[in-house]
């Protein structure tokens, strides 16, 4: 907040991005007219894909991360971690496939998230003893869910699009597709971190000084340590609780998903 370079780059983007809307908006013939969102299946379906991004942080930030600060890992032996993720999500892909043909994507969704939640429920139970093994429940939880909201956002965008909008929302893909991922790992980390700070500060007051300093320097060393590492630990399930609560938002959101126009692609629900 006291950059002033990174202050200016912000408002300039959001500046940018404005003029680029404002003159979208005013201009019939123009690239990506934004009128796809008088769609209210599509604008819900973007706003979920772009939440999407922080759903999708509990295998891809905060077990690596946890691993590393907390658990002393490797990035070599952190890399088993990720495969393991990876490969629960390969061999699923699939099964959510054959669900879509079958399953309303709404439902698809909303079974989904609620097992994403499910994991978040899962992370808010970590403590300092936790390493790979007491994360692969969660793990290959959390990558099935992700599974089934990709595969559901993918069916619901493809029955609900319209031939004029079509190439105006491709051209809005992108945002939620590359620039959420990066913006939500960023905003996430910055998270952790001030999350950090204030667990560290709360326990560090408890620390008494003067008079009843500690006697050695190595009892003040291993006391910081454990305070260290239970602030990081702290700010990992304040992580987990953020990213529940956005699960939430994606499932109201969901209510609100009108049903699909009829076609033979996927099922026709009320």
């Amino acid at each position: 907040g006291d950059s002033g370079f990174i202050i200016s780059c912000l408002i300039g983007s959001a500046s940018l991005f404005t003029i680029f809307i404002v003159r979208a908006l005013y201009f019939e013939q123009t690239f990506a007219h934004p009128n796809w969102l008088a769609n209210r299946n599509l604008c819900i379906c973007f706003i979920i894909s772009c939440l999407y991004g922080f759903l999708m942080l509990t295998n891809s930030l905060f077990i690596p991360s946890f691993l590393s600060s907390v658990g002393g890992l490797k990035p070599f032996q952190i890399g088993e971690v990720t495969n393991i993720a990876f490969i629960a999500y390969l061999i699923f892909s699939p099964i959510a496939v054959w669900f879509a043909k079958r399953v309303d994507g709404r439902l698809l969704m909303t079974l989904g998230v609620v097992l994403m939640g499910y994991s978040c429920l899962l992370g808010m139970q970590i403590d300092y003893q936790w390493r790979i093994h007491e994360f692969i429940p969660l793990m290959i939880i959390q990558s099935v869910g992700e599974c089934l909201v990709l595969i559901g956002l993918i069916s619901l965008f493809v029955v609900n699009m319209q031939p004029q909008f079509a190439l105006h929302l491709g051209a809005y893909v992108s945002i939620a597709r590359v620039l959420m991922p990066g913006l939500a790992g960023a905003l996430m980390n910055t998270y952790l971190r001030i999350s950090f700070d204030e667990h560290f500060g709360h326990k560090t007051a408890f620390i008494q000084t003067g008079d009843q300093m500690l006697s050695t320097e190595n009892n003040t060393m291993s006391i910081v340590s454990l305070i260290n590492r239970e602030s990081y630990v702290g700010s990992f399930i304040d992580g987990f609780s953020l990213i529940f609560v956005i699960a939430i938002i994606v499932l109201v959101l969901i209510c609100f998903l009108k049903p699909s126009p009829e076609n033979h692609i996927v099922p026709f629900c009320r």
